[in-house]
């Protein structure tokens, strides 16, 4: 660190760049937690430097690289965020900067509400010669202009941006800019205007060797030409939208996302349709993991919001603790100066006596009171957040996912790629993936129930044998289609006392899981007894176990990614979670452990007195 730190304290703004590509070279080969460790000392730094503008910039660069070689976007927006609030950072250049990167990673996050009030901030405070930042700004506000269909406004922005670039003579922004305006036309309709403008895009991405920008360029001629039902010059586009990902080293996954759709639709045209599902469901596989980590990122952003504020309420806290301890002592001043007045009177002493202590004894109760209130209420606050964030996390990744993928197939069909005939061969995939659709939404809202204050487990006295039977004839045919044969040996009028509909949403999970996840030809075993103190509901496969992973998950109360079974049934991630929750909201244990010599034993247990 010393090394690092003298290299940077002797650099001078004509030596910057010399000394980051020092620095630089010593950092990269490091492990990622040293080096981000090493990265932010040098922000700090970099910020005390007379020529600390082009210090900071460069040092952030570097950080920026840091974190997204090792896949960490988000939080790299979350350190933007409190390094942002840092007074040795409050500086103007360096506030502008740190705009304009925040703008940044909200466009790239999808809030575009977010990321239009804060680019628009940096660009009307921007004093300073155009940069590249700057460009890529009016650049942002042109797409997120072009998303809302606000043509016109996209429109201005896209030419401003490519005057800028001409004012500054750079080559690949006057490309890009080009490249931005002909796409809007393509999308206005103004097809002749738009070629001209996108081919320049194309012939300056390739000067300055930019493969990935010359791809997207001919992402958007590919949907030209397909709609013009122009198969061969389509191929050709598709070709060298491929070959201009192969040629960039380190090309963005949405950009695969848009050349596998580009893919799909051709298939489709000439009526391959399994190649056309096959790329189509690769594009739904990389563009569901692009949704998930923005939907971590928010999730993340949302719990450090929730930190700020839970550390504002401590310190209020802290403020009214201090409040009320000064309010003691000055009521105990009060009553050690009325005790030496009545000295002399011992009577009245010792009933003012009596009087003070019990007034310190019910204030200090009351003060206790107030703790445990404000105690109790924070964990209620927290508790609500985290079931939230929870909430927030499956809606995002259990059901956009599969929303998107049935919303691309019919985008292909309304969009004129595949007629009726060829959509009837998706009618049995579509089905599955509206079956599995209505489990997650089921399991889904039933949790969620389960968090909403006011709800109350009702108990009653519940036969075992009952609930198993209602189960087996719920699931028989989801057995049957994969001969696995449901057996049944409860014990003879088995009772407990629990709620009747929550136990029988656990026993469906637990069973309906078991029938997924074994071969055919298996056995799923339901056992109830009595055993010692307890009584024992216990669900018996001999599939191929549960990854330990996803016990610990359960246990810890996180959700685990959802598992394909052996019929190639998607799973939801959210059952184990929510079997635990309701079975210990009844006073009982869920566990799991081997049935040796494969399988797995899901074990459901009360204690007699409270069942």
């Amino acid at each position: 660190m010393q090394t690092l730190e003298q290299i940077l304290r002797k650099s001078d703004a004509g030596s910057m760049e010399k000394a980051f590509s020092s620095i630089k070279a010593i950092i990269s080969p490091l492990p990622y937690e040293e080096a981000i460790y090493y990265e932010d000392s040098l922000l700090h730094i970099s910020a005390e430097l007379p020529h600390y503008p082009q210090a900071f910039g460069w040092m952030y660069e570097l950080t920026e690289d840091t974190y997204i070689h090792f896949g960490h976007e988000g939080n790299l927006f979350l350190y933007l965020l409190s390094i942002a609030r840092d007074p040795i950072f409050d500086k103007p250049e360096i506030q502008e900067k740190m705009t304009y990167e925040i703008g940044h990673s909200y466009y790239e996050l999808g809030n575009n509400e977010k990321a239009q009030l804060t680019l628009e901030k940096y660009i009307r405070d921007y004093k300073g010669p155009v940069t590249r930042d700057f460009i890529n700004s009016l650049t942002m506000l042109g797409l997120i202009a072009q998303m809302h269909q606000k043509y016109d406004d996209a429109n201005i922005f896209f030419h401003r941006a490519l005057d800028a670039a001409r004012l500054s003579n750079d080559s690949a922004w006057i490309g890009l800019s080009n490249g931005n305006i002909g796409c809007l036309y393509l999308e206005m309709g103004k097809i002749e205007e738009a070629l001209p403008l996108i081919y320049t895009d194309i012939r300056l991405c390739l000067k300055d060797s930019m493969y990935e920008g010359a791809a997207n360029d001919y992402f958007d001629l590919t949907k030209v030409v397909l709609k013009r039902h122009d198969l061969t010059r389509a191929k050709s586009l598709i070709d060298s939208s491929l070959l201009m990902l192969r040629l960039d080293k380190r090309p963005y996954r949405k950009s695969w996302v848009r050349v596998y759709r580009n893919l799909s639709r051709y298939f489709s045209e000439i009526g391959k349709m399994d190649s056309a599902y096959h790329y189509l469901a690769l594009a739904e596989a990389i563009n569901d993991s692009l949704q998930n980590n923005k939907s971590e990122t928010l999730l993340k952003i949302r719990v450090n919001a929730f930190t700020m504020e839970k550390e504002k309420q401590d310190a209020l806290l802290i403020k009214a603790s201090i409040a009320r301890s000064q309010q003691n002592y000055r009521f105990a001043i009060t009553a050690i100066a009325g005790m030496i007045l009545v000295t002399f009177f011992a009577f009245v002493y010792t009933t003012q006596k009596k009087r003070i202590n019990r007034i310190l004894s019910e204030k200090a109760r009351l003060v206790e009171a107030e703790k445990l209130a404000e105690e109790k209420l924070r964990k209620k606050e927290e508790a609500a957040n985290k079931a939230k964030d929870k909430l927030f996390s499956l809606i995002a990744h259990d059901l956009r996912g599969p929303i998107s993928s049935l919303g691309m197939l019919l985008a292909v069909l309304e969009e004129g790629y595949m007629d009726l005939k060829d959509f009837e061969k998706f009618i049995p995939k579509l089905k599955e993936r509206v079956d599995n659709l209505y489990q997650v939404t089921d399991n889904l809202l039933m949790w969620a129930y389960s968090q909403l204050d006011g709800n109350i487990t009702k108990k009653e006295v519940v036969n075992v044998g009952n609930i198993v039977h209602n189960v087996f004839t719920l699931l028989a045919d989801d057995a049957f289609k994969k001969q696995i044969s449901l057996e049944m040996d409860v014990q003879k009028n088995l009772k407990i006392i629990a709620d009747r509909n929550q136990l029988e949403i656990v026993i469906r999970n637990l069973v309906g899981n078991a029938i997924k996840f074994c071969p055919s030809g298996s056995t799923v075993l339901m056992k109830g007894f009595i055993q010692e103190d307890e009584v024992f509901i216990n669900i018996c496969d001999n599939g191929p176990g549960v990854p330990e992973k996803v016990i610990l998950n359960m246990q810890e109360g996180t959700f685990s990614q959802p598992s394909v079974g052996t019929g190639g049934e998607k799973g939801t991630g959210l059952g184990l979670v929510m079997c635990k929750e309701f079975i210990e909201a009844n006073g009982g244990r869920l566990s799991i452990s081997p049935n040796h010599p494969n399988g797995t034993v899901f074990s459901i247990r009360f204690l007699i007195g409270q069942s």
